[in-house]
C-alpha cells in the first residue's frame, strides 16, 4: 500500500470515529435530557398530590378534633416527605450538571482530536511535497536534459530554443 492510501485510510478512520463520538453523545445529551423532563413532571406531580393531600388533612383535623394531633402528625410526614422530593430533584439536576460537565469536556477532547489531525495531515502532505515531489521533478529534468544531450550528440544539430522553453527558462 502506497503512503497516499495509508494516509486516506487513516483519516477516513479518524473521521468515522469523530462521527461515532458526535453522534454517541448526541444521543446521550438527549436521553439525559428526557430523563430529567420526565423526573422533573413526576416530581411535581407528587408534589401537588401531597399538598392536596396536606391541606385535606388540615381541614379534616379541624373538623375532627380529637384526631387533629394524629393529622398533624401525617402533615408533618407529608412535609418530610415533599422535602425529599425537593432533595431528590436537586440531586437530578446536580447529575445533570455533572453530565454536562463531562459532555464539554469530550467534546474539547474531540476539538484537540480533529485539529490535532488536521496538523499531522498538513505536515504529512508538506514532507510528501519536500521528499516526493521535488526530486521527482529534479530527476524528471534531469532525464530531459540527457534526452536532450543525446540528441544533440546523435544529431550533431544544436537544438534552437523554442518558445515555451525560454518561457520555462525564464520563469525558473
Amino acid at each position: 500500500m502506497s503512503t497516499e492510501t495509508l494516509l486516506l485510510i487513516f483519516v477516513g478512520v479518524t473521521a468515522l470515529a469523530f462521527t461515532v463520538q458526535c453522534v454517541s453523545i448526541w444521543s446521550a445529551s438527549r436521553s439525559v435530557r428526557s430523563l430529567i423532563q420526565r423526573l422533573e413532571q413526576r416530581s411535581e406531580e407528587i408534589e401537588g398530590k401531597f399538598r392536596t393531600l396536606q391541606d385535606r388533612l388540615l381541614t379534616l383535623s379541624e373538623d375532627l378534633e380529637p384526631l387533629q394531633s394524629s393529622a398533624k402528625d401525617l402533615g408533618a410526614n407529608l412535609e418530610t416527605i415533599s422535602a425529599r422530593v425537593r432533595e431528590r430533584s436537586e440531586d437530578v439536576d446536580d447529575f445533570v450538571q455533572e453530565i454536562l460537565k463531562v459532555g464539554r469536556q469530550q467534546a474539547s477532547k474531540i476539538d484537540f482530536l480533529v485539529s490535532d489531525t488536521v496538523q499531522k495531515f498538513e505536515q504529512t502532505t508538506e514532507v510528501i511535497q519536500k521528499d516526493m515531489l521535488r526530486p521527482a521533478v529534479e530527476i524528471s529534468s534531469f532525464v530531459k536534459g540527457v534526452r536532450a544531450g543525446l540528441n544533440v550528440l546523435l544529431s550533431g544539430e544544436t537544438p534552437r530554443p523554442d518558445r515555451q522553453q525560454q518561457e520555462e527558462e525564464l520563469f525558473i
